[in-house]
């Protein structure tokens, strides 16, 4: 998994999009970014219209899904034992755990239609136990 991360442009892909995150955080006013720091609700919402602003952009929604397919992959490799949970961590916590704190509202609206969407992605991101917070803000920006 790890060579497929870095062959197969999934390690790019998760580049382009922390660069087009970046833009669209610098274009939101500060005053909201700290509203959200400390209302999980007003986090959501800056998440979800960013996440519908990055994946109407070109051909965003094709690497969220790239990505996301990357990372049910790997959840799936871990659920059959055939990777191990301590390397995923090791080389993919950061990284999944800011795409599924960045994502996680737009994955939940899409789970209210597609049964199980996302589903080994979400259940290797709770393995790695992620504490929920505004942390992943501060980091991409």
């Amino acid at each position: 998994m790890i060579d497929l991360w870095e062959v197969r442009g999934y390690q790019d892909t998760f580049s382009h999009f922390t660069e087009d995150v970046e833009e669209l955080l610098a274009e939101i006013p500060t005053d909201e970014l700290q509203m959200a720091a400390q209302s999980e609700r007003a986090a959501n919402n800056i998440r979800l219209k960013i996440a519908e602003a990055l994946l109407s952009k070109g051909e965003n929604e094709e690497h969220f899904d790239k990505l996301l397919f990357f990372f049910n992959r790997l959840g799936l490799c871990v659920q059959a034992k055939l990777c191990s949970i301590r390397t995923a961590e090791t080389f993919y916590s950061g990284t999944l755990n800011n795409f599924v704190d960045f994502f996680m509202p737009y994955i939940l609206s899409k789970q209210d239609s597609l049964d199980g969407y996302a589903e080994p992605t979400l259940w290797l991101e709770a393995q790695f136990g992620k504490r929920r917070s505004w942390d992943w803000f501060y980091a991409w920006s």
